[in-house]
């Protein structure tokens, strides 16, 4: 197998590459179809294929909650519907490839926020190196939004309010991740695809709730064919 550390490496490698090429996939979708009805769509792929892939990988019994049930809703949903809700809104709202820059540059600060979450859960103190890190992580975000220009921010608005939004759907995902720990005994195969499974119950509920309001319109058989190719990356 080889060495295991470089193996580590590798796979975390290709995990960032990936996550990093999500944001010019999502800048052509979002010009043909909503961030809400994707991410139905996505998710309601991704989450039978999940367990499919568990139930082969694991065996049946890996398919039971073992009363975490709720605890993986919550997880699930935060992870999924919030990060694919809330970070490809803001994008969408930005529009272009400025939305592109700065959601991947917001998304960089989620290693950070994860260090704070694991402070304020577990006490443990990041050091001053991660702290100072944390600070000048944000303020190479403010200047990505401000465009150099921090008197911005009183007048940016909307604008604004999608950096908001986008992170705030880091924050959800750092909180998923976080959430993981909690299932220490379980394989991450089983943790992914039993939380997206319970996730994709409240993007299901929560799209159709938009829809019946009329904030949301289904989309037909074209606009999914021409997100066909961004789907298959997501």
């Amino acid at each position: 197998m080889g060495n295991p550390m470089f193996l580590g490496m590798a796979m975390c490698a290709l995990a960032v590459t990936s996550w990093g090429g999500m944001f010019p996939v999502m800048e052509h979708a979002l010009k043909i179809m909503d961030p809400f009805y994707f991410t139905t769509i996505r998710y309601g792929v991704a989450s039978l294929l999940f367990l499919l892939i568990l139930k082969g990988v694991e065996g049946s019994g890996a398919l039971a909650f073992e009363g975490k049930a709720f605890s993986l809703w919550i997880f699930g949903t935060m992870g999924f519907a919030g990060f694919g809700f809330l970070v490809f809104w803001g994008q969408q709202k930005i529009g272009g490839h400025e939305g592109v820059v700065v959601s991947a540059v917001i998304m960089a600060t989620m290693p950070l926020l994860a260090a704070l979450v694991t402070w304020a859960t577990a006490g443990k103190r990041p050091s001053m190196i991660t702290l100072s890190s944390l600070g000048l992580a944000f303020f190479g975000v403010l200047l990505v939004i401000t465009h150099g220009d921090l008197s911005l921010l009183h007048s940016m608005g909307s604008a604004l309010l999608a950096d908001l939004l986008i992170l705030a759907g880091g924050f959800c995902w750092v909180l998923y991740t976080w959430g993981g720990s909690r299932f220490s005994s379980w394989s991450p195969l089983r943790y992914t695809a039993l939380s997206s499974a319970l996730g994709t119950v409240s993007i299901v509920g929560l799209t159709g709730i938009g829809t019946l309001v009329g904030k949301l319109q289904t989309p037909g058989v074209m606009q999914i064919h021409r997100v066909m190719w961004d789907l298959g990356y997501m």
